[in-house]
């Protein structure tokens, strides 16, 4: 007893020594935890100062013609921070103005409202007939003309001889006096014709097409391909078929890349009334692949057809990984690296034309000016002016005249093919939709896979 009284005090602190050391272990735990990560939020807190005051800011890139970068000079204060938010609400307005007049320009009119994306009967019957009216009133804005075919020069022999020539005949009776020197006159004439007929045309028009076969579906020639590609998936007039709406839809794509084309002619040979003077004297051919370049590759229209046929589209291959703040670039199929995405779809085409040696750099200009048209090749060769002339007919004027083989790609906007917040209210039919991969989600609104 003697021995815990002599040494209480000692006593007394040790057993608050382990007191102090188990309380380290039950409710003081989360303290250290909380104190531990304080700390840490101030060591992060710190880092962050110094980086604020090591950093030189700068000043936000709004000149589209520059990609200069200028030092802010100051740091942000909530005047400066104010002004660099009015330059963002500018800047996002003037791109929503952009977006908007894009869309203004690529936007087209369907050939027969309610026809697309899923109109029948009697709206197929109507766009089988506004289609070949369509494709023929194209030749009337080009004014243009064919090389006069045999039948038409035979014909036009005949007219001439039952009109100036028979009428001069002198008869007594039933005997005609005079018919041997008249018919002799009228042979001596008429050789003459072709060249004359041929000579006028080329007066009197601004640009070549190749002529069509007559009585029948334009789109095939004796022996010479239409200038312009019509869409087999159109039945004939004559016929009484009528056309599934996705060679509806594909019929209409190909109308209106060829009536750029058709409007890029007319602005370049606007000052033109004759072949001669024009800058495009021919459109030789106008091929357009029936199908869209897709981050896989090219995809057939025609698939769409049947939507058991309609394969679900692979994982895309070749497509650029540095291409992620905007639509997927896969360089592998084309030079431009364009492919459909969900904000555009991607067609290709091909015109040959014989054009002026001297300024066919205009047409080349009028064709991707304010168009969504971009020349990925050109092919050109020179022409031998008086052989076509000698064999075909062709009065191209004396200037040199070259044949450029023009390949080109165009674009689609589906905000107005298939617009985003609700693909039912564009034009593009649905089966088309799921062949690239457009599909609607459980509220209405769509996305692209």
């Amino acid at each position: 007893m003697d021995i815990v009284k002599k040494n209480m005090w000692s006593i007394v602190c040790g057993v608050v020594a382990i007191l102090a050391v188990a309380s380290t272990y039950y409710p003081l735990s989360g303290k250290f935890t909380e104190l531990t990560a304080k700390m840490q939020g101030s060591v992060d807190d710190q880092r962050k100062i110094k980086s604020l005051i090591s950093t030189n800011p700068n000043l936000p890139v709004i000149e589209p013609k520059s990609n200069e970068v200028k030092p802010l000079g100051m740091f942000p204060t909530d005047k400066v921070i104010e002004m660099g938010k009015k330059v963002v609400g500018k800047v996002h307005t003037e791109s929503e103005k952009l977006a908007a007049k894009a869309l203004e320009i690529n936007e087209r009119k369907p050939l027969v409202p309610g026809a697309l994306p899923s109109g029948g009967g009697r709206y197929l019957a109507e766009f089988k007939d506004a289609y070949y009216s369509a494709m023929a009133d194209l030749r009337t804005q080009m004014d243009a003309t064919t090389v006069p075919t045999q039948e038409e020069i035979n014909a036009k022999i005949e007219q001439i001889w039952t009109d100036d020539f028979k009428p001069m005949i002198k008869t007594v009776g039933d005997t005609a006096q005079n018919e041997q020197e008249v018919r002799t006159e009228f042979e001596d004439f008429k050789k003459d014709v072709p060249k004359q007929m041929r000579l006028e045309r080329a007066m009197k028009h601004a640009v070549y097409v190749n002529p069509e076969k007559q009585g029948s579906s334009p789109g095939t020639t004796n022996g010479m391909t239409s200038s312009f590609d019509y869409h087999a998936g159109i039945p004939a007039l004559e016929a009484r078929d009528l056309p599934n709406i996705v060679d509806v839809w594909s019929a209409q794509l190909g109308y209106w890349i060829q009536e750029d084309v058709v409007h890029s002619i007319v602005e370049t040979n606007k000052d033109s009334k004759d072949v001669d003077h024009s800058i495009v004297k021919r459109l030789i051919k106008t091929e357009i692949k029936k199908e869209y370049l897709t981050p896989t590759g090219p995809v057939q229209i025609a698939m769409a057809t049947n939507a058991a046929n309609i394969p679900v589209p692979p994982p895309a291959a070749g497509v650029d990984p540095a291409a992620t703040t905007g639509p997927p670039k896969a360089f592998g199929y084309t030079v431009t690296g364009r492919v459909c995405n969900p904000q555009y779809d991607v067609m290709h085409f091909t015109i040959t034309v014989d054009a002026d040696a001297q300024r066919f750099q205009t047409f080349i200009n009028n064709l991707t000016k304010g168009k969504f048209v971009t020349i990925l090749r050109i092919n050109m060769r020179g022409v031998d002016r008086e052989r076509i002339q000698q064999s075909s007919f062709y009065y191209y004027g004396k200037a040199p005249v070259v044949r450029l083989e023009i390949k080109a790609e165009t674009i689609f906007l589906r905000a107005w093919t298939a617009p985003p917040a609700d693909p039912t209210k564009g034009l593009m039919p649905t089966n088309v939709q799921k062949l690239l991969g457009i599909k609607p989600n459980p509220t209405g609104m769509a996305d692209a896979r």
